[in-house]
């Protein structure tokens, strides 16, 4: 055992790091010099989560979203994994900050550490870089209009801004090489230059030691390394509570360049969010001039604050310091409550109106897969989409609405209860009182004036022609004695495609009939010279004409929450 520890030795040298740990700790064990152990588990926690979401995502328009939909709702675990680590990106932010403030305070950044306290502010302008790429890979309203405004800022900016701008999104626009790219710099770059900037910042911090605790001088082994496990596992076990607590880390429907969206930026962004929006024709100088401003600051803290122990300058730095998160505080925190629900009924109206979106998205992906178009695709799953799609743009305006000027088509049509209206009152608002022809035409149906029997038996009859497979045929035989008898057989015939006077009414509320009186309304044996109605043979395609005749057929027995779960 002993040669194989010296051989491992040799190669690994695990005794000169075990020693470290052994040596004195100058000032002793303190929860002060925790903050980097829990720093460390978080970018680990980063780089773990990455890798398991990085196995399914697909980083292209049209795979994006439906890939992250996909981890999200059927992935075991998928949402949680998610969701730690958008929130692992705000813990490591609060660790980061808390580090920074302490470093500060403690002036930590004087001689000899000041290439230490250098490298802390580059990683921390590298993990702001994570969630300004991250979010978009998301591909969802609020990662696409969230992203949409941060490089506008940065397209506007002088000098080479466009150009820089259009060679990270590779175009004008947001397309398949913005989210490689952006898939690229995360996954990537950004790690790498982690991994530098960490190991450069370890072999600084280590070439000098933490700065001395009050206390006395003791190993790190086991009094620190025991506050730094409870420590980084309470930021852990935080983190993991906080991301099940929100619900991981959401998705909004798929992103759509063509709409309208609230966009707002995450909680360490909104300080400089709101400032912005009071910045009026200096947005961009404020967007892009504060950060700098606020990084070149703390840059030069080490060159002006030379002097130990802490003298004039710490002070009013350190009074500036927190002056200034103070106001980010407020600031953030007025930004926020703005946009609090209740505070603006617009607002909250379009939010209601995006999260529903995003549920019907999300359950039509789960439900049906999405198409390979991809994103917005989604959508076209649900149940008569074209159908409904088609009826809107082509019939709704004529069937539907106060302003109709046709017969309303919707639920129960051509169902007893329907055609008994229409025999009893032809001319009913609801039947063909708006239809302007059939409506002035000397022609017109009169009003059935029967004893309530024989209505019910020639009802039967047109019930019948559906291939309504409860019809009572005793009805049905008597109905159709009334029907050759008596005058509705002046008008109507019963058989083939024979004209008459009004509608031939042979498979009257069938499929057949009801997609040829699309196809040709005015045909004669139709409505002739009565109609009123455009004719579809030559506007739709066969499978457009199925499409719209199938959902008519299943209106006819649906309800209104029928209809409205379409949406759901």
């Amino acid at each position: 055992m002993g040669k194989l520890l010296d051989w491992l030795d040799v190669r690994v040298g695990y005794r000169d790091a075990a020693a470290s740990w052994r040596a004195p700790v100058a000032g002793g064990p303190s929860l002060l010099h925790t903050l980097t152990s829990a720093m460390a588990l978080l970018l680990i926690v980063q780089a773990v989560t990455g890798a398991l979401l990085a196995l399914y995502y697909s980083p292209s328009t049209g795979a994006a979203w439906a890939s992250v939909a996909y981890i999200e709702d059927q992935v075991p675990f998928g949402s949680l994994v998610r969701g730690v680590h958008r929130w692992g990106m705000s813990a490591i932010v609060v660790v980061a900050g808390a580090h920074l403030v302490l470093t500060a305070v403690r002036g930590g950044y004087r001689q000899p550490r000041e290439l230490t306290w250098w490298i802390g502010l580059a990683l921390l302008a590298v993990m702001m870089g994570y969630s300004v790429t991250g979010f978009l890979l998301r591909w969802d309203q609020y990662g696409y209009w969230a992203t949409k405004v941060e490089l506008g800022y940065a397209t506007d900016a002088p000098g080479l801004g466009r150009q820089l701008t259009q060679g990270v999104q590779g175009g004008n626009q947001f397309g398949n090489l913005t989210l490689t790219r952006f898939y690229a710099l995360h996954a990537i770059v950004l790690p790498a230059l982690t991994l530098g900037l960490v190991a450069a910042w370890r072999r600084a911090a280590r070439a000098h030691g933490p700065l001395p605790a009050r206390g006395t001088d003791a190993p790190a082994w086991p009094h620190q390394t025991f506050r730094n496990v409870v420590v980084a596992a309470l930021v852990l076990a935080a983190l993991v509570a906080w991301s099940i607590h929100a619900g991981g880390a959401g998705l909004d429907g798929p992103a759509d360049p063509t709409g309208l969206y609230d966009a707002r930026p995450q909680w360490y962004f909104r300080p400089l969010y709101a400032l912005v929006n009071v910045a009026g024709s200096l947005r961009t100088v404020v967007a892009l001039g504060l950060p700098l401003l606020i990084v070149g600051l703390l840059a030069a803290l080490p060159l002006v604050d030379r002097r130990r122990p802490r003298g004039t300058v710490h002070a009013v730095a350190m009074v500036g310091l927190g002056g200034f998160f103070l106001a980010l505080a407020t600031l953030g925190y007025s930004s926020a409550r703005q946009d609090r629900r209740g505070a603006d009924a617009a607002l909250d109206r379009r939010r209601d109106a995006i999260a529903h979106d995003a549920r019907r998205a999300r359950a039509l992906a789960k439900r049906n897969g999405v198409p390979a178009p991809g994103g917005l695709a989604v959508y076209t799953t649900a149940p008569f989409y074209e159908a409904r799609r088609l009826w809107t743009r082509e019939c709704a305006s004529c069937h539907a609405g106060d302003d109709r000027k046709a017969p309303v088509l919707g639920f129960g049509n051509a169902s007893r209860a329907h055609t008994r209206s229409l025999l009893l009152n032809p001319l009913a608002p609801e039947h063909f009182g708006k239809s302007p022809k059939i409506a002035n035409d000397e022609n017109t149906m009169p009003a059935v004036d029967l004893p309530v029997d024989e209505v019910d038996a020639l009802v039967e009859l047109l019930y019948a022609e559906s291939g309504a497979k409860d019809a009572d045929a005793a009805k049905v035989a008597r109905g159709q004695t009334l029907f050759d008898d008596g005058t509705c057989s002046d008008c109507h015939e019963r058989v083939g495609t024979e004209p008459s006077t009004g509608p031939n009414l042979a498979g009257y509320g069938s499929r057949a009939y009801l997609e040829g009186m699309i196809r040709d309304p005015g045909a004669s044996h139709r409505f002739g010279a009565m109609n009123d109605m455009p004719r579809f043979a030559d506007e739709l395609s066969p499978a457009q004409l199925t499409s719209l005749t199938d959902y008519l057929m299943w209106l006819r027995t649906a309800a209104p929450a029928d209809v409205a779960a379409l949406d759901q």
